[in-house]
């Protein structure tokens, strides 16, 4: 769908409206509140030459750790390049936000319509993941969602396996969790739409995979240099579902996930969205469109997925264990019902009919829903200089799950297999001790030691198919005979 002045104009008017608590100078309070200190650190990580990211400096006690090598590096990289612009950190941080919104708002407008944008931008999961949770790495692959679903509707042309490999890699490099809990309706839903075009499917699989080894293939073979494993295991999923009376009312707060209907935090869907979505799913059964049908079974099997009654499931399958939150579906049930919601106004003929009930809908979600996109409350930007090793432990190195005493010394680290060290220019082994603290030969005990942040072989490997990935695809864009005869 071709946007308009106006829609530009609406989505700006929506974003600032989302963000209008924080559009000052101030911070708020939320459950993740390491952000400021994540871009702190990733700014002098890069600065000081190491890329792609991997080691944190100073934190950890003082023996710093690889807090970038496996967290989902899109958000941050894109509030690092605001901030080398000029930006404070905050300013930083919030203006990724915005263009977030933005993006989110476009994709879900060309998929779903403008009904279906404005429901799934003031969808009060959006508004969870803003201002309670802090999750903008989640809101981020969120908003980039509609993208995928979009650029694999036609897989016809190689313009449209560029784009739709470039959009995926997108997602897959915005969060750990959304990418694996979406990978299966992804799936199904580039089939459904590509039956005719399964080797274009084929080589935007391959395309994206490629373009996000430097990323993927650590996180897939090294995250056992980490306690993420470890730490995703502590948490009980059991007792994060949600019961289908919090879907459509549960009180709003601050407070975190808990047991039974005990949260302190809100797991609603919207009413107004749940509506309109019922709407489309009768539409879609009476027209029986199949792509409708499709969505509406996905949005049943996400909302099922969140509930007590995929226990079996959870139980089941080790890897939907890491998600740790069988409540995070209820994202993709947003954008789901967000489609189903569009699907439903653009069956309304009469155009002077529907553009009525575009202003009562859009008016009705400002009323009801915009009042949860507020902080709870508003406090200074603080010092992002502090030790976030003990809020964000998944990432301490498996030799070191509890740091020692502060160091000793200037060359005291924690150990981990990226390190290399020279002594007088020389590259010597290493290795932890018992503490995880990183130890190497110096029989002469000199002074001369310099301590570089390297890469595993997995890693150079992973870096040189990335780049070879995207030399490809420049050839496959502007030299597309080359692959006729493939």
């Amino acid at each position: 769908m071709r946007l308009s002045i106006i829609h530009y104009s609406l989505f700006i008017i929506l974003a600032l409206l989302i963000f209008r608590p924080i559009l000052g100078p101030a911070w708020y309070p939320m459950h993740d509140s390491t952000h400021l200190t994540r871009l702190a650190l990733l700014t002098d990580t890069i600065n000081s030459g190491q890329f792609p990211p991997i080691w944190a400096e100073g934190i950890n006690n003082g023996y710093g750790y690889p807090l970038f090598h496996f967290y989902a590096p899109l958000f941050h990289l894109s509030s690092y390049a605001i901030h080398t612009l000029g930006f404070s950190l905050v300013t930083s941080l919030k203006l990724t936000l915005f263009f977030s919104s933005l993006i989110g708002a476009w994709g879900m407008m060309k998929w779903a319509g403008t009904v279906g944008a404005v429901v799934f931008i003031l969808s009060p999961y959006a508004a969870l993941n803003l201002y309670v949770r802090g999750a903008y790495s989640e809101y981020l692959a969120l908003m980039i969602l509609p993208w995928v679903f979009l650029a694999l509707e036609r897989l016809t042309n190689r313009k449209q396996v560029i784009i739709a490999a470039c959009v995926l890699s997108l997602f897959f490099l915005s969060h750990n969790l959304v990418p694996l809990l979406a990978a299966p309706f992804i799936l199904v839903w580039a089939l459904f739409n590509n039956k005719s075009h399964v080797k274009n499917l084929l080589i935007t699989a391959i395309l994206s995979f490629g373009l996000t080894a430097w990323f993927l293939l650590p996180v897939l073979l090294e995250r056992g240099f980490t306690m993420t494993d470890a730490v995703a295991k502590t948490t009980d999923y059991a007792l994060h579902f949600v019961r289908p009376s919090q879907i459509w009312n549960s009180t709003w707060g601050f407070g975190g996930s808990g047991p039974g209907l005990e949260d302190g935090m809100s797991f609603k869907l919207g009413k107004i969205q749940i509506l309109l979505a019922a709407v489309g799913v009768i539409i879609a059964l009476i027209e029986r469109s199949s792509p409708a049908m499709l969505i509406t079974c996905a949005t049943i099997f996400f909302v099922f997925l969140a509930t007590p009654l995929s226990r079996f499931l959870w139980d089941g399958l080790s890897v939907l264990q890491m998600v740790q939150f069988p409540w995070r579906s209820l994202g993709l049930v947003s954008i789901l019902m967000s489609w189903l919601a569009g699907y439903a106004m653009g069956n309304i003929r009469s155009r002077p009919l529907r553009l009525g009930f575009t202003i009562l809908i859009i008016g009705s979600l400002l009323t009801l829903n915009l009042k949860y996109f507020v902080p709870q409350t508003l406090i200074a930007p603080p010092s992002p200089q502090r030790d976030i090793a003990s809020v964000v432990p998944e990432y301490m190195p498996r030799w070191m799950p509890t740091p020692p005493l502060p160091p000793a010394g200037p060359h005291e680290r924690a150990y981990y297999p990226t390190w290399k060290v020279l002594v007088d220019g020389r590259s010597v082994p290493t290795s932890p001790n018992e503490s995880g603290v990183l130890t190497y030969d110096n029989p002469t005990n000199s002074q001369n030691v310099q301590l570089i942040q390297s890469h595993t072989n997995l890693e150079k490997i992973s870096y040189l198919l990335s780049l070879l990935t995207f030399l490809t695809l420049l050839l496959y864009y502007f030299f597309p005979k080359i692959y006729a005869k493939f």
